[in-house]
């Protein structure tokens, strides 16, 4: 009943899939990195935000001190500003933070040990149009491992099948 041949066939789908799963992985890892580095990219941007935001807010709480000095302003105006350059130095060091994680975590998934800093050379972009829904539709279901193997498991459980009803046809 062909059986020799559709263990073939069994063995050859098993590679595949087992091929696909490993396809799989490596898109796996490959999409954690480039979030993780497009993710250090963002976390650079938002430091140098907190950073500017910083300076100005320290020069804002200088001119607060000078015009209370001279009486033009409120000492409780003189302590909001006192407030929000606290905040600005809270918001700055919780950047800084952020960043040293997300540097870390790209460090850890690139596997590298003796690396303290990784400076991205690619800054954030955007797509000036974005195609329909239906070509990334049809680009997932035309490229994704994951679904290739679903298809591989499909085609395994026919050949199984096929196997099982061989039992029933006469030995020659």
């Amino acid at each position: 009943g062909g059986k020799i041949m559709l263990a073939n066939q069994v063995a050859q789908i098993k590679v595949q899939e087992a091929q696909l799963q490993q396809s799989d992985k490596y898109a796996q890892v490959f999409s954690e990195l480039v979030e993780r580095y497009f993710a250090l990219v963002l976390s650079k941007k938002v430091s140098e935000v907190r950073q500017q935001v910083f300076k100005t807010m320290e020069l804002h709480y200088s001119d607060a001190g000078k015009l209370r000095d001279q009486g033009i302003i409120a000492n409780s105006e003189y302590l909001h500003a006192r407030v929000y350059l606290s905040d600005a130095d809270r918001e700055l060091k919780k950047a800084i933070r952020q960043e040293s994680i997300i540097n870390e975590a790209l460090i850890n998934t690139l596997g590298f040990d003796s690396v303290e800093n990784i400076y991205p050379v690619s800054g954030l972009f955007y797509l000036t149009s974005i195609e329909p829904i239906e070509y990334y539709l049809t680009k997932a279901t035309d490229s994704s491992p994951l679904l290739k193997q679903v298809d591989k498991k499909i085609e395994l459980a026919q050949k199984a099948y096929k196997a099982e009803m061989s039992e029933y046809m006469p030995n020659i």
